[in-house]
């Protein structure tokens, strides 16, 4: 009864009530989180909400999202490059047959379902645990091509090598010509016969971009990678014979140090050395 000592009011019992009631739906709401999983969200489209996402998962300050954003100087060439794209303009065509559409190419031998290529990047695995083996698989499954990186951080390089799609080896050009002939006689071995159609050569290799810029900052946070870099290793180093090199070990090296363990990049590079690569090889 209301106002007698020891009895409980209307309003304390509604009070009460409502506890019980925020504490079991509290209860559903768990167990819905567990059973069916969090609300989703539309995946991402465009190249930017990739960014975003990449920067999401990653950390927009971690020492990861950095190695694959970073821009050097003001950053003038990735503004015009993104003005280049963005000036791109499909012209639309109108009452046409559009019940059967073929967006497929061919590049270099090899059928292609989309005109793209996953350009040669390095350190896969900062993004992820299966690094090259999963955008090996990606690229497999869209029908795109896929560069394999000489800098590639998986020590499953049977794998990579053994996902479906069209793949290409990627060289860096280096004074130690043997390095690169090497390179192509294990691309031509009997264990890799036709897993690589062509061969893709950088010609622009940044030699104080990577060192001035990209090295200091992992030196300062790399402890905050989603991976070991002393697991990061470079396979295709050891296939040609130089010495094993962890990502780790390479920022603790100076340029020369560098430089002299893992290949020496050729400045004097020109249309020669590119004729000298199809000397050496029937790719």
């Amino acid at each position: 009864r209301p106002g007698c000592p020891g009895h409980t009011t209307w309003g304390e019992m509604w009070v009460r009530i409502l506890a019980v009631l925020l504490r079991l739906a509290q209860a559903v709401a768990w167990l819905f989180h567990r059973v069916v999983g969090p609300p989703r969200s539309l995946p991402p489209r465009t190249l930017l909400e990739f960014e975003a996402e990449a920067k999401r998962r990653l950390g927009a300050t971690s020492a990861a999202f950095f190695y694959f954003s970073y821009v050097d100087g003001e950053g003038l060439t990735l503004r015009r490059c993104r003005e280049v794209y963005d000036g791109i303009r499909l012209v639309p065509r109108i009452l046409r047959d559009v019940s059967s559409v073929d967006t497929s190419t061919e590049a270099f031998g090899s059928k292609l379902r989309l005109p793209v290529v996953v350009a040669p990047t390095a350190m896969h695995r900062l993004a992820t645990p299966d690094g090259e083996v999963a955008m090996a698989r990606g690229a497999g499954l869209a029908g795109i091509g896929y560069s394999f990186n000489w800098m590639l951080s998986n020590r499953r390089y049977d794998e990579i090598s053994q996902e479906p799609g069209v793949k290409w080896l990627h060289l860096y050009i280096y004074e130690q010509r043997d390095l690169v002939q090497r390179a192509l006689e294990l691309a031509a071995s009997k264990e890799l016969e036709g897993v690589f159609s062509a061969v893709i050569v950088t010609s622009d290799h940044p030699h104080t971009r990577v060192q001035d810029s990209v090295v200091p900052e992992f030196q300062r946070s790399w402890y905050t990678s989603p991976v070991d870099l002393s697991e990061l290793v470079f396979p295709n180093q050891v296939a040609c014979g130089m010495p094993p090199m962890t990502y780790l070990d390479m920022l603790r090296m100076s340029s020369e140090e560098l430089q002299n363990k893992s290949g020496r990049n050729d400045r004097k590079l020109s249309f020669d050395f590119i004729r000298w690569v199809k000397s050496q090889t029937n790719l």
